[in-house]
């Protein structure tokens, strides 16, 4: 369950869309009118504007300090954060950024989005040896197994499970296996991007999210109208040396 901390920041912002205050910044007074900055992730503590501390839930912490540089609170290593490659904000929530060069890697057991400041490599690629999912490429649907980071065959907290290869650069689902992203919808709410093998495209699948479907092979209607041209012109052929034969 998300901490007290967390119900304080949702609190405030609450007040602070029906009250009009003044927002102030890091290290300034806050008062009952001079309310800290929320969207910078400050908060009043002991009077005075500070980068918000305190348990999000009882195995991760918010842990930020401030970055003048961005103007805003950054998440420290092994801080909590919000905004992952897969998920850049949840709805209803705001980002907090980790500090360079770390990364926010989403987190087991909470919501799409919601993660720690770790240090990772910029891109891990298929094969890779790893001990832990942190280290490979979750963009590109990589998880860690037996020491390798290899393509996804399931999401926690999402379904329906995924049948991924690698293809060149990025794990890719096959014909016939579930996708997410069609034409109609090219982000399913609550899920990230997984695009289909080439020559094949993702379809939406009735009574699924919208985005959600199946990848569906685009060569064989090319296929069926190339085999149905050449019977065409078969046939014509066929009528004119008949006809020159009978002259």
């Amino acid at each position: 369950m998300l901490s007290k901390l967390t119900f304080q920041l949702f609190a405030i912002a609450l007040f602070a869309l029906f009250h009009r205050t003044s927002a102030v910044s890091f290290n300034e007074p806050c008062t009952p009118t001079a309310f800290c900055d929320l969207s910078v992730g400050l908060v009043c503590e002991n009077a005075l504007c500070r980068c918000a501390q305190g348990p999000l839930t009882s195995q991760v912490s918010y842990n930020l300090e401030w970055d003048s540089g961005r103007g805003e609170c950054v998440g420290q290593k092994e801080s909590a954060c919000v905004g992952t490659r897969q998920s850049p904000v949840p709805t209803g929530m705001k980002a907090i950024h980790c500090v360079d060069p770390l990364t926010c890697i989403q987190l087991p057991d909470m919501p799409l989005g919601v993660g720690s400041c770790i240090n990772v490599p910029k891109v891990s690629l298929n094969g890779t040896s790893c001990t832990k999912d942190a280290f490979c490429d979750s963009s590109r649907s990589l998880v860690c197994t037996d020491g390798l980071c290899t393509c996804a065959t399931s999401r926690r907290n999402t379904s329906p499970d995924y049948k991924l290869v690698w293809d060149v650069d990025n794990c890719v689902a096959t014909i016939g296996a579930p996708c997410i992203g069609t034409n109609e919808s090219p982000v399913a709410a609550g899920h990230k991007r997984i695009e289909c093998i080439q020559d094949s495209e993702c379809v939406q699948v009735s009574g699924q999210t919208p985005g959600v479907g199946t990848c569906v092979s685009t060569t064989t209607q090319n296929t069926a109208t190339m085999m149905y041209s050449g019977i065409q012109i078969w046939t014509i052929m066929t009528m004119i040396a008949i006809v020159m034969y009978h002259n």
